[in-house]
């Protein structure tokens, strides 16, 4: 089965550098909230958490690649998106394509880092 047909009603997609990204939002203005799950987790880990913190602006959680709905690549146009510069490189990404200027980074475990 593909990624987007396991999706949730609340789940959408964008594509970073060539690897397409599940993510979920609520909330709207400012500040904007970007959430990043730990290591074995996914965007879906902040459920309980995000209806809360929509309150207080555009929250937004993406599974970072390896995890949860977003593409598993074995070819990558850029630095290994497993590693660590992929990461902040795809967090880069994502705040680019939602037209995020600037968000507060929220993070748990690995995510943290």
């Amino acid at each position: 089965m593909e990624p987007k047909e396991l999706a949730a009603p609340e789940d959408r997609f964008v594509e970073v550098d060539g690897i397409d990204v599940r993510y979920r939002q609520d909330g709207s203005g400012q500040p904007s909230l970007l959430l990043l799950h730990g290591f074995g987790s996914q965007a879906a880990s902040w459920a309980p958490s995000i209806e809360g913190l929509a309150q207080l602006g555009r929250v937004v959680a993406f599974d970072r690649v390896g995890f949860g709905l977003t593409e598993r690549p074995v070819h990558w146009r850029r630095d290994n998106p497993y590693g660590g510069r992929g990461q902040v490189d795809l967090t880069l990404g994502i705040m680019n394509e939602l037209g995020l200027h600037e968000a507060v980074l929220v993070g748990h475990s690995a995510g943290g880092r």
